[in-house]
């Protein structure tokens, strides 16, 4: 799958893969934590894919142009999702200020 591979200039152990770059099931990092946010190769993918098994009734445009709208647009939401939202990013900070090799990633970045 396009989702759970390492970006060719990612390290194997950084991404819990084996030699084949192929992710390993049981490795947590790629599903939850900071590494988990997926990489620039997912539309990509998901463009592949739609190319190899397309649709002769649906066009690539008509898929993504949804998301577009949403990005340009943005979009409402309840209160009870915007206080869960909330609630995760000041989970998100805890967790990072607990755990100093997050720290010095996000720091070594800047």
């Amino acid at each position: 799958m396009h989702c759970d591979r390492r970006p060719r200039s990612g390290s194997e152990g950084r991404y819990g893969d084996d030699v084949r770059g192929q992710v390993e099931r049981e490795s947590h990092c790629t599903t939850t934590g900071w590494r988990s946010v997926a990489v620039p190769g997912e539309l990509h993918g998901m463009w592949t894919e739609f190319e190899k098994f397309g649709s002769k009734k649906l066009s690539w445009k008509s898929l993504v142009q949804p998301t577009i709208d949403l990005l340009e647009e943005g979009f409402g939401c309840y209160e009870a999702d915007w206080v869960a939202t909330t609630y995760r990013s000041y989970l998100a900070l805890q967790w990072i200020e607990a755990d100093q090799s997050i720290q010095d990633y996000c720091l070594s970045t800047i």
